[in-house]
């Protein structure tokens, strides 16, 4: 896809090349960013020539209506410079072995072929007669922006199932909960991020001797309702949860690589012997392996091979290409009308769509009625979607903003003296989708036009402890989301502020 004639693209009309030279030269740029192109140039020649150099696409740039876009962009620039399966660079984890079931069939819904149909819809509008709805190790009803309507459309399926193991938002609006165990209480394999190059699997073990409450494993309550519904799903045989992650700690062991835990010394004769094509197994048996296992907490690969093209680069010419051809695949699973309908919301040639470019972003509205942006961001202490439960999680930001129990504003200090808002005032953020109240924190690092707002307040009252507390910015948040993966657009929000 780098240059027009590639023989893999001979649908598009011109290459990566001759796009980036005709549409985004320096000076377009720096209107585009901001940024003075002397500032571009400057930063493009250290990129290019300190090594090693890297890219990386932050969850900011993901949350617009182009992330996809940005994302693509963000990622080619390691292209051009050949960082990738480079020492500091783009680094693709080994795919670890994966447990039991990994050959089960997708049903229609995750099919590949049935994706096309369903870009840019939510998931109200792809399911408009569900019948049974099972929510596990999600919150919907809190973390999905304008809630509400998700909410009410769940009120039109006749059964709603949450498997929390704490009273949030989506298990009030569930006609059953039925709930698993606490982590500390479970069986569990926990991976890290495929962004990291080794790959890791640590394992979690019930810390107690018995449930505190009337809870069970999330494969247990599966195995319970499939033998009361009976019917097809009787023959649904689903092990227990710790012969699941043992099976699947199994199969790492059978594939003959990496080690648990271990000391450093250990570590670094395994990587070396592994870099060489041999393997030291420790380990005579598999049940020698999980006892150590457990003993350890996990496993890991310390061993990375590089130029392993086959792995790393799956398409067909085998070489890196400019262009998405998953994009293109799901622009040439559409019809006409879907094609019409996407062109109506992207307003750009098709042919350019599958290459990395610039591509406007779209705000909830632009008017002097809302002249500033609304950005929300997870504290640490609720990142994850996890802790809005902990009292001392929500009593955490008062070491730094000094405002517990309440959600609080960020405001740019010029940005204040205009408004005449201070510090600890009562304020209103509006948008044009709702309104919500908070605490400002004039905030010298944050942007003349963007006030910044927690995500992980504003939750229900969990249970005596905790009562209700502040507010939930994706209340006000615009409905508008990236339009082929469907994932929210959280910082598309434009709203006002005044004092309460």
């Amino acid at each position: 896809g780098f240059q027009a004639d590639a023989p893999s693209r001979t649908t598009m009309p011109a290459g990566f090349k001759q796009l980036v030279l005709e549409k985004y030269n320096p000076y377009r740029v720096a209107k585009i960013t901001g940024v003075a192109s002397d500032n571009i140039i400057a930063l493009a020649k250290l990129f290019a020539t300190e090594k090693p150099a890297v890219a990386l696409v932050g969850t900011p740039a993901l949350q617009y209506t182009n992330g996809l876009f940005n994302a693509l962009a963000i990622n080619t620039l390691n292209a051009l410079v050949g960082n990738i399966d480079r020492p500091g660079g783009i680094l693709k984890q080994r795919k670890v072995m994966t447990a039991a079931g990994e050959n089960t069939e997708a049903d229609g819904f995750n099919r590949p072929s049935e994706h096309a149909s369903r870009l840019g819809a939510s998931l109200t509008d792809r399911l408009p007669n569900l019948k049974t709805l099972f929510i596990y190790d999600a919150n919907p009803a809190f973390y999905r922006p304008q809630s509400a309507r998700l909410t009410k459309w769940m009120e039109d399926i006749d059964l709603k199932v949450s498997f929390a193991n704490v009273w949030d938002e989506t298990a009030r609006a569930a006609d059953i909960v039925l709930p698993e165990h606490h982590f500390l209480e479970r069986w569990q394999d926990v991976h890290n991020s495929e962004q990291e190059p080794l790959p890791i699997v640590a394992l979690s073990r019930p810390v107690t001797a018995k449930p505190l409450h009337r809870t069970k494993d999330f494969p247990d309550i599966l195995a319970t309702i499939a033998a009361e519904v009976g019917g097809p799903l009787a023959a649904l045989k689903i092990p227990p949860a710790q012969q699941l992650v043992q099976g699947y700690f199994e199969k790492i062991y059978e594939e003959r690589k990496g080690t648990v835990f271990t000391d450093e010394f250990d570590t670094v004769q395994i990587k070396v012997l592994e870099e060489r094509g041999w393997w030291s197994n420790p380990h005579p048996s598999f049940a020698a392996f999980w006892r150590v296992l457990q003993e350890q907490g996990g496993w890991w690969d310390p061993a990375y091979t590089y130029s392993e093209w086959g792995r790393l680069l799956t398409t067909p010419s085998r070489r890196y290409e400019f262009f998405s051809q998953c994009l293109q695949a799901e622009i040439d699973g559409l019809d006409e009308k879907q094609k019409a309908n996407l062109l109506a919301v992207l307003d750009e040639p098709m042919a350019q769509i599958p290459f990395p470019h610039f591509h406007t972003p779209r705000f909830s509205s632009e008017s002097n009625n809302y002249p500033y942006f609304l950005h929300v961001y997870e504290p640490i202490s609720f990142s994850g979607g996890s802790g809005g439960d902990l009292p001392w999680l929500l009593e955490n930001p008062a070491a730094t903003v000094g405002e517990p129990w309440e959600v609080w504003a960020e405001i740019n200090p010029a940005t204040a003296e205009k408004l005449s808002i201070q510090t600890n005032d009562r304020i209103v953020i509006e948008s044009p989708y709702g309104r919500m109240k908070a605490v400002a924190k004039v905030f010298p690092a944050a942007p003349p036009e963007v006030v910044s707002v927690p995500l992980g307040m504003g939750r229900a009252s969990f249970h005596r402890d905790i009562p209700a507390t502040g507010a939930n910015p994706l209340t006000i948040v615009s409905p508008l989301c990236e339009p082929f993966s469907g994932s929210p657009a959280l910082l598309s929000t434009m709203v006002k502020v005044y004092k309460l």
